[in-house]
């Protein structure tokens, strides 16, 4: 027995942030039936690298565990057939206002089965100033600072990973509201409608970045492999030529890592012991570590 079975699932999503959100449901056991384009399919089918078998690696990932059906929303026929098909979840990503277009917004689902959850997923949120804008993955690394923060110092602004980690966050941050949806409906007997913008999953995740500009002004800038409050904590060159990470993240860990480095004096209460001295003399400290590292293998 699975946590999800016995839920249905519509997985209307184009492209990443719904259908995963679907496929991690699906993973626990949540029946999925994926709506896709007639004749041509789900775009994701051609999005990533090609198999033998004529989709790709990324389609296959996040396609699995699903049953597909074709529709065309414009039609009254496929539009009579997603009723039929409307029970606890419904999924999708479009750009706000499609689903409406198609006769199939929250409150249109709500009137068919007043018990259905619908997750709605766009660049910018269903309301606001931004709300009519697209927007993939890129774009809410740009629009949420990610990218900005991201890179050298003295580089441009860079996707961390080359990798869509809007979409991958904002279909987590989906689970967990169709889950706590899920729970309020075991009280309420009525579904909700979870609004996610790929941008805010983001901007979620960029620690204290907000509460210090408000407080004093702070804008961080870009710094590299390092982290603005504490030090040692970067990418550090071994003598092979690969890299190690170290996360050294308050002084009793800094008094580890003197004693390894075979200079214990070096977490004296006088020199880098206190992590406000570290961090005025960043450049030191990590010429120090990265001096250490760099007479020693990364691997043995």
């Amino acid at each position: 027995m699975h946590a999800l079975d016995g839920i249905k699932v519509l997985d209307l999503g184009t492209f990443i942030a719904g259908p995963f959100c679907a496929t991690v449901l699906g993973e626990f056991g949540a029946e999925i039936i994926k709506i896709e384009r007639p004749g041509v399919g789900d775009h994701l089918r051609r999005f990533g690298t090609e198999t033998d078998c004529g989709d790709t690696l990324v389609w296959l990932s996040e396609a699995r565990n699903k049953r597909s059906v074709t529709l065309d929303l414009t039609d009254p026929r496929g539009q009579q057939i997603l009723r039929e098909l409307i029970a606890d979840i419904v999924i999708e990503n479009f750009r706000p206002g499609v689903m409406e277009r198609f006769g199939f917004g929250f409150d249109e689902i709500h009137a068919i089965n007043p018990r259905t959850i619908m997750l709605r997923v766009s660049a910018y949120g269903q309301s606001g100033p931004n709300r009519d804008l697209p927007g993939f993955a890129r774009v809410a690394h740009a629009f949420s600072g990610l990218a900005y923060l991201a890179g050298e110092p003295d580089g441009p602004p860079v996707t961390p990973g080359s990798t869509s980690l809007a979409d991958y966050m904002t279909g987590l941050y989906g689970v967990i509201g169709v889950l706590t949806a899920l729970q309020a409906r075991e009280r309420t007997g009525r579904g909700q409608v979870v609004d996610l913008a790929l941008y805010e999953t983001i901007f979620r995740a960029l620690d204290e970045l907000a509460p210090a500009f408000q407080q004093f002004g702070f804008v961080r800038e870009r710094m590299g492999a390092d982290t603005v409050n504490v030090t040692p904590h970067s990418h550090y060159q071994a003598s092979d030529g690969g890299w190690v990470a170290i996360a050294c993240s308050h002084d009793d860990m800094f008094v580890r890592l003197a004693k390894a480095m075979g200079d214990p004096d070096l977490a004296s209460p006088d020199l880098f012991g206190p992590k406000a001295a570290r961090l005025k003399a960043r450049d030191e400290v990590n010429s120090l570590v990265s001096s250490w590292s760099g007479r020693l293998p990364a691997t043995k």
